[in-house]
């Protein structure tokens, strides 16, 4: 039985709170709007954010980090505008390897053409296009730095990568 229960104005609050942080952005209201649900561990710690029925996120129980689900970043990419996404981390990737990352999951090093100054491992990040369409998120392995300089090896775990039959 899921532990299941309206967010309150505080819990509210610290969930958009982290979300700016992380994001290094002030997303945390488009991602968590009035309204949500919040699951319970056994342990009284939040565990899933829920809009009506469809998922937002994940909490990462280890380190507390917010993981958007694929209807979260729809969500995200709806309520932002274009010239808005300047502030998320991001990573620029080849166009030509968009259907191998779908598959494979994996972000190589040599395929990154850029990223964010600021990105560190272990954090969610933007996937854009060579020309800043964003694709989908991320899980980073490497330093932005060390993805522009590394040549083999993966920088990043791929979470999904959206159809290009969904729109914004």
């Amino acid at each position: 039985m899921k532990r299941k229960k309206l967010a309150t104005y505080i819990e509210l609050l610290q969930l958009r709170g982290t979300a700016n942080y992380l994001f290094s952005c002030n997303i945390g209201e488009f991602i968590f709007p009035d309204g949500i649900d919040i699951v319970y561990s056994k342990n009284n710690k939040p565990k899933q954010i829920f809009l009506g029925d469809t998922l937002i996120a994940t909490i990462r129980p280890h380190d507390g980090y917010i993981i958007l689900s694929e209807f979260g970043f729809t969500l995200l990419l709806k309520n932002l505008k274009r010239k808005d996404l300047s502030c998320v981390k991001k990573i620029f990737v080849r166009d030509d390897i968009i259907p191998y990352l779908k598959k494979y999951k994996t972000l190589f090093a040599k395929h990154v053409i850029d990223a964010t100054p600021t990105i560190r491992p272990q954090e969610e990040v933007l996937l854009c296009t060579s020309s800043g369409v964003p694709i989908g998120m991320a899980h980073t392995l490497l330093s932005s730095i060390e993805m522009k300089t590394f040549s083999h090896g993966p920088a990043a775990k791929v979470r999904y990568i959206l159809d290009k039959t969904k729109t914004f």
